[in-house]
């Protein structure tokens, strides 16, 4: 018989420094979160500026599989978040003026 505990898990905490930031990225990972992986949780948490990233996983495969997913999704919302977009809306972008 196998054990029903989780004993693989990997914890992250981020500090992001912008409140503004933390909050639309704990939502944009809160909406996305929901682990397709059998046996898999995710748990997303913000305090203050700090986002805490929690997945547990009933095997290192998994383990790996789901972290990667997180944090790869967690790397594209800071991104978005704080890179802006030039050109968009600014018509003397892209003429050589």
């Amino acid at each position: 018989m196998g054990s029903t505990g989780v004993t693989n898990y990997l914890e992250l905490a981020l500090e992001l420094g912008d409140e503004a930031v933390a909050r639309a990225t704990y939502r944009a990972l809160v909406a996305e979160a929901v682990p397709r992986i059998r046996g898999v949780r995710t748990y997303v948490d913000l305090q203050g500026t700090v986002l805490k990233l929690r997945v547990e996983a009933p095997d290192l495969r998994a383990l790996r599989a789901a972290s990667n997913s997180l944090i790869k999704l967690t790397y594209l919302a800071l991104r978005v978040l704080k890179l802006p977009v030039g050109g968009v809306g600014d018509s003397s972008q892209g003429r050589g003026t």
